[in-house]
């Protein structure tokens, strides 16, 4: 039994080396958390997916439905885009006669019923089938469809996956839009290019970080497209500000302040966490300003090399803007990490051969979606390691090619 399971599996790491080592990771972090939680009782569990006393389940979605309809911006200083407080407030409306309410203790009301809890469990089946949908459309061309089955069951029993699905966040519509846009951003059909332009642009007014992903259209050249979805995407973020009664600096104001690191540094996520645990270990300062410099001079080179590295496959793109969302200048959180996820798939369907920057890539990223250990810092430790090695390959590249350009031979 085990030397047949064993030749298979070599076959299948011969054959589909990629796959084989994310699946493989996966399942035997998926099965020491199974294991760890049997001897704990449960505890390792609840410990995984943070649940606490003072948590309730579904959170981010109630806690949402509930201020949406209730003065957002200028009362409870949501720090969600007015497109998606939005569509809670519409929710919150839709329920408003069913429990009345609002602020925080009315959401947890919410959670505790049923009509509430049905509508949002629509919503997540939704966005889980259109995700499962896309990456079986970008991996189909590579992998038959049990294996692309084999990857979304991986993912699906990922930490990040199922701390977004504990918490209720709204962060997958927002990769199912990224995802879209993809697709599609690079069409010679001009409807589905801006079919994926309409989905950036859902996608920053979701959750603001994939503004980052539309600089991919400046480096296909599409100026004119980038501009008009700018432009559209600042529309719908600042223009409902004021139908709200807020303004975009006040907005800006409170994210900022809540973005920045507490004194204790959560959980050490992101890299302002880092340099806010220094600072408050060996400075009594949490050096906020040092943090978001560092923060900003990370994105600032990655940015530099995606546009300097005409080489750059798509997804080592995709892994740097993944890396610097989920670990860089903003709220680091541990459903943070799916921004990933489009690295991840495009990583399986298109790199060209199995290096070991691929090799390495594969396994960082497989440590992030792990099910064991359920460390959030150890998780955001691959990350960085990712996000450097992405870096160091881009300059390797274009050192390669200067010296190409330069040696009169190979010309």
């Amino acid at each position: 039994m085990i030397p047949e399971c064993r030749k298979k599996w070599e076959c299948a790491y011969r054959d589909y080396p990629a796959l084989t080592a994310f699946v493989t990771v996966s399942a035997f972090a998926l099965f020491v958390l199974i294991i760890s939680t049997f001897l704990t009782h449960g505890q390792m569990l609840y410990w995984t997916l943070d649940f606490n006393s003072k948590s309730y389940l579904f959170g981010d979605h109630f806690d949402s439905v509930s201020t949406g309809v209730d003065d957002p911006y200028t009362k409870w200083l949501v720090i969600y885009p007015p497109f998606i407080t939005s569509v809670y407030a519409f929710l919150g409306w839709l329920t408003s006669d069913f429990e009345d309410g609002t602020g925080i203790d009315h959401a947890q009301v919410l959670a505790d019923s049923n009509l509430p809890v049905i509508v949002f469990l629509i919503f997540l089946f939704v966005g889980i089938y259109i995700f499962r949908r896309i990456m079986q459309r970008v991996l189909s061309e590579r992998y038959s469809f049990s294996m692309t089955e084999w990857v979304f069951l991986a993912i699906l029993l990922s930490i990040p996956v199922l701390y977004t699905i504990q918490r209720g966040n709204c962060i997958f519509y927002a990769i199912d839009c990224i995802m879209l846009f993809l697709l599609g951003y690079r069409s010679e059909k001009k409807a589905i290019r801006y079919l994926s332009y309409a989905a950036i642009i859902i996608a920053v007014n979701i959750k603001l970080y994939p503004a980052l992903f539309m600089l991919l259209m400046l480096r296909e050249r599409q100026v004119k497209e980038f501009v008009l979805c700018a432009v559209i995407a600042l529309l719908l973020f600042f223009l409902p500000l004021y139908l709200y009664g807020s303004s975009p600096a006040a907005f800006l104001s409170h994210l900022f302040e809540y973005s920045s690191p507490t004194e204790s540094c959560g959980s050490f996520i992101g890299m302002r966490q880092w340099i806010a645990g220094i600072g408050q270990e060996f400075f009594g300062s949490s050096l906020n300003a040092v943090g978001v410099a560092f923060c900003l001079v990370i994105l600032g080179i990655s940015i530099v090399l995606i546009f300097l590295d005409r080489e750059m496959p798509l997804w080592q793109i995709l892994a740097i803007l993944g890396s610097n969302m989920a670990i860089g200048i903003g709220i680091s959180t541990l459903y943070g990490f799916l921004y990933l996820l489009p690295a991840l798939i495009f990583m399986l369907a298109q790199y060209s051969k199995w290096d070991s920057g691929t090799k390495y890539a594969t396994v960082l990223m497989a440590l992030v979606f792990a099910s064991f250990p359920p460390v959030p810092v150890f998780k955001s430790i691959c990350t960085f390691v990712l996000l450097m090695l992405m870096l160091v390959l881009s300059l390797r590249r274009i050192t390669a090619g200067k010296s190409r350009a330069e040696d009169p031979v190979s010309n």
